[in-house]
């Protein structure tokens, strides 16, 4: 096999490959697989670089908005705060595609591959102005997301040209779901020739045993309390499921802007004593969560997004119940790896007291799921497509 040099290019100011979040495990991951392959793989991630120039004695974090940034925030329509936050975007893509230019005139990589970020285009220009071929991984739609997690820019129209510039550069575009697939032939009018799916995935290593439980009533839920992860249908689920199956417990683990609101509500609605909430967890702790489990949920999603979380439920062979959506339909099937629900209360109900009621149905789909992540979804499998198209 022909070994590579490999670019691997991230330009988001923040996004670094140190921490537990998704989007750092993605990215170091995917780096150090291809790396395990015998490929030579030269990381550029301005998130790193940050981390880096910061470095001290004190824990690195975000950086800090200072009161009078708050106060001017407050002030400012929020259309002409996005649109300045916007140029500095612009700005720093010009910064990180000097420090790009340098590792390619250094390093003369056969591949350019980037992980696609807003407003970022120095990755296909440089790959265009050397001749490189260049790959490009996209997670999530932009600029039609930031609309929607921010509000409107003046330079929404010009980062729609950016990503259709990239789109048109990229020899190969990385897709982590079907659905994302089809926002990016209808949006941008992509070939979905070059289009390649390539959804989350583990390293089996880090995860854990087969197990077998004759009696399924420990519900779990592990991840960020946030509004698009709809923890609050599980507890009222939870709640439903609570008049015929009162032996049933709940475990949620996990921080976030909504955890305290959602510990009123389980007192609120007399399910308090059933419903343990851990907060936040060391990555290397959740295993023990895990183990108390007998089936992990997720009840929602977004309709674009690969959740890294239904995998590592599959690598800890738990019984699942997840959203009925594409990013899911793309890597389970519905009563053979798992239960996809509609995003309902009485939907999710239903699926959790099945998992009670048919503890042997529930093992064998836990089984099965477990199995096909074990052969298709590992990051080393991820790394080999990408590899393969070069």
């Amino acid at each position: 096999m022909t070994k590579s040099k490999i670019l691997y290019y991230s330009s988001h100011p923040t996004h670094d490959t140190l921490g537990e979040v998704g989007y750092a495990t993605h990215q170091r991951e995917t780096i150090q697989a291809i790396r395990n392959l015998g490929h030579e793989v030269i990381s550029v991630n301005m998130g790193d670089i940050r981390v880096k120039n910061s470095h001290s004695t004190s824990s690195i974090s975000a950086p800090q908005k200072s009161g009078f940034k708050r106060v001017l925030k407050r002030l400012i329509p929020r259309f002409i705060w996005i649109s300045l936050k916007d140029l500095r975007l612009l700005q720093h893509d010009k910064n990180a595609g000097h420090l790009l230019e340098q590792a390619i005139l250094e390093h003369q990589p056969n591949l350019i591959y980037e992980r696609n970020e807003i407003l970022q285009s120095s990755g296909a220009k440089l790959a265009k102005k050397h001749g490189i071929k260049y790959f490009l991984e996209v997670n999530a739609p932009f600029p039609e997301e930031m609309i929607r997690l921010e509000g409107l820019s003046f330079l929404h129209l010009f980062s729609n040209k950016i990503e259709t510039r990239k789109y048109r550069q990229a020899s190969k575009i990385f897709v982590v779901s079907t659905a994302l697939r089809q926002f990016l032939k209808s949006t941008y009018g992509v070939n979905e020739n070059i289009v390649c799916l390539a959804p989350n995935r583990i390293t089996p290593g880090k995860f854990y045993r087969l197990e077998n439980r004759e009696q399924l009533k420990i519900f779990g839920f592990v991840g960020s309390i946030l509004p698009h992860h709809n923890v609050e249908l599980l507890i009222r689920a939870f709640a439903k499921l609570q008049e015929s199956k009162p032996e049933s417990r709940l475990i949620i683990v996990g921080d976030g802007a909504q955890k305290e609101q959602l510990i009123r509500l389980s007192t609120q609605i007399n399910i308090a004593d059933k419903v343990t909430f851990t907060g936040k967890i060391p990555n290397d702790k959740i295993i023990q969560q895990l183990d108390k489990m007998d089936v992990c949920v997720m009840p929602g999603t977004n309709w674009y997004g690969s959740p890294v979380k239904v995998f590592e439920y599959g690598a800890a062979c738990k019984a699942i119940i997840a959203p009925n959506q594409a990013p899911l339909r793309d890597v389970m099937v519905s009563g053979e790896h798992g239960l996809l629900t509609e995003e309902n209360e009485a939907s999710l109900a239903e699926a959790m007291a099945y998992m009670v009621d048919n503890p042997k149905s529930a093992i064998a789909m836990a089984e099965n799921f477990h199995k096909e992540v074990m052969n298709k979804y590992t990051w080393e499998q991820a790394a080999k497509e990408i590899v393969g198209e070069i």
